[in-house]
């Protein structure tokens, strides 16, 4: 292996830290970093300190990375106060009793380069072998000829909504076909409890595993695969003196995943795939549907029995030699398949490392079905899981329609399941997911109208709402609120924030049994979520920086970008003193700015056509440079130059050229089924046209309002694939939220 090798690893890695929302210690690790290789020299440099470690060359620095790394604990869920349930009230508890913990490591960026690295070099071959029917989380972005390994340019893991939705809604589909030529279904539902800190990786399994897929490498000696191994054997040495009962009693010693090595994402798939083979090889004549999402796995099978038993004696008359109630313990549920004889000696295909594992029991349902009665249930979760994966959930919706208030937000996220006597369908719908929507809606709402007195109010309820525990409970929102707070203006509104969710880090408590000591660990959790405040602060700063802040992420192009008002706002002279808030008398753009050597992001040729445009007569030549632009940028080497061109401007001829691919496969653009178009049609006045003709390229808050309108209408149209819209002129400065829908 090169220095290239880990220079195309830290790229994949930069796009993924830019875009994940929760680790936002990871982020500014990788910014950071970003920031220290600026230069050819400072970054040759640096990839081949790795590479040396990777050789066997610096045992010394590789020592110094691995005791860098530490464990950090976040809260999962929190104790929620009994109450009667016929009392409703908005009044919280006052200090978060955290119940249940989630595990995450701080890791040195030089470290999860290697990991990525190895997943570049060998670990993609483990993917390659999935079956793209059935497992559906953590995949790669595989060429269409999965030898060829993972796609070129940032391409790296494939986005969550698209394959969430297509895990649920490939079974419903199935699920409604049925029912409809008159068979009765039933759905079962079901996860693995703690699944990345509950399994037992045994390498010596794997690399027999990996070694039966690349041939001529010995993995005992690969030197790449050992440093990979020797970043797990550092978490296992973590896990195993941490005194939380997470890694106690059963779970203690256990070689588990951390959350945080995008490795592990594949070994779990891996490891779990036992589960698909077992259900596929010998309940093949009842299952018509089969989807596993990590670890929550969705069956749709013919329904073989009417009886109304216990859970776990109606799903063996589905799926008999399933699940079997743990011995000693009625509370526990556990796979019955994986009960094998030879313990400890697991060969591959072997069931018996799946016998430990526990089956979450609030997760694990069966839902019956009969084809000649109503179908509203079944409906209802197809609605709600449409929504919930929609690519179009974080966009703009008309804050004039009532659903759009916070009152609606809030009334969804009373109706906690947790809370319910009785359970609806709803098993896969988070309801907290809906307030996170109306918040992102209404940042982006913000953006374009400060000082609009109805987003103000919405804005200012959202500042009374969250409170006391709640704050704790939420803290995965905490970037997106100070994200509302900054963008209307109320910097007030941010520093009274950040001192309320101090108090309530402060003052959080946990339950018994979480640690045989609690006073410690306690302060650990609370350490995780400061650094988090911290950086989720900062990031909502960088919208509208101001002098004394820190400017990694605007140095480092890491700021959240689709905030932005115009194309590459970010290459602006301005963007750095006004952050979001540019006018077009702004539009001032630093073509020296892109120089920059290592963007987060793929950047689009359209929006560097726009900018060109915006400073020069047309012609073909702002295309020609903006394509040299785009290559640069997107750090598209000049070997693939020409065969990316072809399949650029060929997308149709793919399979008669040898193309290089990246980040979106060519095969994907072929149409395969009927297109759905969406068309708006709305009566334009007149003297709107004339206003529109004569002030072009002026911003006007109306017109871009209007626009919205429009978009809002367009989106309405579920898995709409062309956009018709009224015939009007579009402004160049609108061009990039238009292309976001």
């Amino acid at each position: 292996m090169d220095i290239q090798l880990l220079k195309t690893a830290f790229n994949k890695l930069l796009t993924s830290a830019y875009f994940d929302k929760n680790n936002l210690v990871m982020r500014r690790r990788v910014a950071e970093f970003a920031k220290r290789i600026t230069s050819e020299e400072q970054e040759d440099a640096v990839f081949r300190s790795i590479l040396s470690v990777i050789n066997g060359n610096d045992n010394a620095l590789l020592s110094r990375w691995l005791d860098e790394m530490q464990l950090m604990f976040y809260p999962k869920s929190i104790v929620k106060e009994e109450r009667d349930e016929h009392i409703v009230t908005n009044i919280l508890d006052d200090v978060a009793k955290i119940k249940r913990v989630i595990v995450r490591c701080d890791i040195p960026v030089e470290l999860l380069i290697i990991d990525v690295a190895w997943i570049l070099e060998y670990g993609y071959t483990i993917d390659a072998q999935l079956d793209d029917k059935i497992c559906y989380a953590n995949r790669l972005e595989l060429c269409d000829d999965k030898t060829k390994g993972v796609k070129k340019g940032n391409a790296f893991f494939k986005r969550y909504h698209k394959q969430y939705h297509r895990w649920w809604q490939n079974g419903l589909d199935i699920a409604n076909k049925h029912l409809k030529e008159g068979d009765n279904i039933s759905i079962i539902t079901f996860d693995v409890r703690n699944c990345y800190h509950s399994v037992n990786i045994d390498f010596n399994v794997l690399r027999e595993y990996i070694s039966s897929l690349k041939e001529n490498v010995d993995f005992n000696n690969e030197p790449l695969t050992k440093t990979v191994w020797k970043i797990y054997e550092r978490y296992w040495e973590l896990t195993s003196h941490s005194n939380v009962n997470i890694f106690s009693g059963e779970l203690h010693g256990r070689h588990v995943l951390p959350l945080d090595l995008f490795s592990a994402q594949i070994i779990a798939n891996w490891y779990l795939s036992s589960i698909d083979n077992y259900l596929l090889n010998t309940h093949t004549d009842r299952i018509l549907y089969y989807g596993r999402y990590v670890d929550d796995c969705m069956l749709v099978t013919t329904t073989q029995s009417s009886s109304i038993n216990n859970i776990i004696e109606s799903i063996e008359e589905e799926i008999p030699g399933l699940f079997r109630r743990k011995e000693g313990d009625d509370a526990e549920v556990v796979f019955q398949f994986a009960d094998n004889q030879n313990r400890g000696n697991l060969s591959i295909g072997d069931n018996n490392h799946l016998s430990e594992l526990i089956i979450q029991k609030d997760k694990l349902y069966l839902y019956r079905f009969d084809c000649q009665l109503p179908q509203t249930s079944i409906e209802q979760i197809e609605e709600e899981l449409k929504e919930k994966s929609s690519e179009f959930r974080f966009l703009t919706d008309d804050i004039d329609n009532r659903k759009s208030s916070l009152e609606f937000a809030t009334l969804i996220e009373a109706l906690d399941p947790a809370r319910e006597s009785g359970r609806r369908f709803n098993i896969l719908e988070n309801n907290s997911y809906k307030l996170s929507i109306f918040l992102s809606k209404l940042a982006n709402r913000l953006v374009y109208y400060p000082e609009k007195q109805r987003l103000i109010d919405e804005l200012e309820k959202v500042y009374k709402y969250f409170h006391d525990s709640m704050l704790i409970e939420n803290y995965l929102l905490w970037e997106r609120l100070l994200t509302i707070f900054v963008l209307g203006g109320r910097m007030e509104y941010v520093e009274d924030f950040r001192k309320k969710v101090n108090i309530a880090i402060e003052a959080l408590q946990i339950s018994e049994g979480l640690s045989e000591d609690p006073d410690n660990f306690k302060q650990l959790i609370k350490n995780s979520l400061h650094r988090h405040l911290d950086e989720s602060l900062l990031m909502a700063q960088s919208l509208a920086p101001h002098n004394g802040i820190n400017m990694i992420y605007h140095d480092t192009y890491m700021v959240r970008m689709h905030y932005n008002r115009y194309p590459l706002q970010e290459f602006l002279h301005d963007f750095v003193s006004r952050g979001a808030k540019l006018q077009t008398y702004n539009l001032n753009y630093d073509m020296e700015r892109m120089d920059y050597r290592w963007m987060p992001y793929y950047i689009k040729f359209f929006d560097i056509a726009c900018v060109l445009s915006l400073t020069r007569p047309q012609s073909k030549k702002i295309y020609e440079n903006a394509y040299k632009i785009y290559l640069k940028l997107n750090k598209i080497n000049d070997a693939d130059n020409k065969s990316y061109l072809e399949s650029f401007m060929y997308k149709t001829k793919h399979n008669g050229i040898d193309s290089v691919e990246f980040n979106t496969s060519l095969s994907d653009n072929i149409c395969e089924s009927p297109i759905t178009v969406a068309i708006a049609e709305i009566d334009i006045k007149e003297d709107y046209a004339i206003n529109a003709i004569q002030n072009f390229g002026t911003v006007i808050t109306d017109k871009v309002y209007d626009m919205q309108k429009i978009l809002d209408l367009v989106s309405t149209i579920r898995n709409a694939d062309i956009f018709i819209l009224p015939e009007l002129a579009l402004p160049i400065y609108e061009l990039r939220e238009y292309c976001q829908y």
